[in-house]
């Protein structure tokens, strides 16, 4: 079972678990997910945000230290207010036009990608 498995959650911690990609705990977790207004994914091996689009509650995400290449599937998050995805493998801007519907947006963490030298912000792999 995981941490945050609860009949209504409203934040969940999956953070430094070593998962790769968030469809199998999203499955173990359906039941409440409508309502999760917070997530943390942060240090794990996440090649994909995609499977998030379904909680259209989400307001705070926490996916840094992954291997995220992409941001695709955070354009239905209309209400994101903050959204850090300092220390993986971004590479361009243009990533971040996927959430430019998402008008609450007042805190983004992208530090430490590769698009992002300027400044050198380092980042420690586990």
């Amino acid at each position: 079972m995981f941490p945050c498995a609860t009949r209504y959650m409203f934040d969940c911690l999956l953070t430094g678990i070593s998962i790769s990609h968030v469809q199998r705990p999203l499955r173990a977790l359906s039941a409440g997910l409508a309502h999760l207004r917070e997530l943390s994914l942060d240090d794990n091996q996440l090649l994909s945000l995609a499977p998030l689009s379904a909680l259209p509650s989400l307001e705070v995400l926490s996916a840094a230290q992954n291997r995220l290449q992409t941001l695709a599937g955070l354009g239905t998050l209309s209400g994101l207010r903050s959204l850090d995805v300092r220390c993986n493998e971004l590479g361009s801007l243009e990533e971040f036009a996927v959430v430019q519907g998402a008008q609450l947006l007042g805190e983004l963490a992208l530090a430490g990608n590769p698009m992002e030298k300027v400044g050198g912000a380092e980042c420690s792999r586990s």
